[in-house]
């Protein structure tokens, strides 16, 4: 997994991060599947403390400008559940 490789050194510092899909699949070509994305950052900001700048949904990644204002775990932070996602496309 690239994403292994990078570390976040300073917790309470802004950053830019790319969000990608398995495989680059063009997934958020749906406005319901962009919805999970909009919904799980919604639920991050209110709930978990992210503080978001910036954010663009692309086809298969997303980019965006965020810091936290507690120490987090990026990593765990962005997972998205399967549970979430239409029952459409994982069938």
């Amino acid at each position: 997994m690239s994403g292994d490789r990078y570390k976040i050194a300073n917790q309470q510092g802004t950053y830019f991060l790319t969000l990608t899909v398995v495989d680059w699949i063009d997934l958020f070509t749906r406005k319901e599947y962009c919805n999970v994305i909009v919904d799980s950052l919604n639920y991050c900001i209110n709930q978990k403390g992210l503080e978001v700048f910036a954010y663009v949904i692309m086809s298969s990644h997303v980019h965006m400008v965020c810091r936290t204002k507690e120490p987090i775990i990026y990593q765990k932070y962005f997972v998205i559940s399967k549970n979430l996602l239409p029952n459409s496309l994982l069938s």
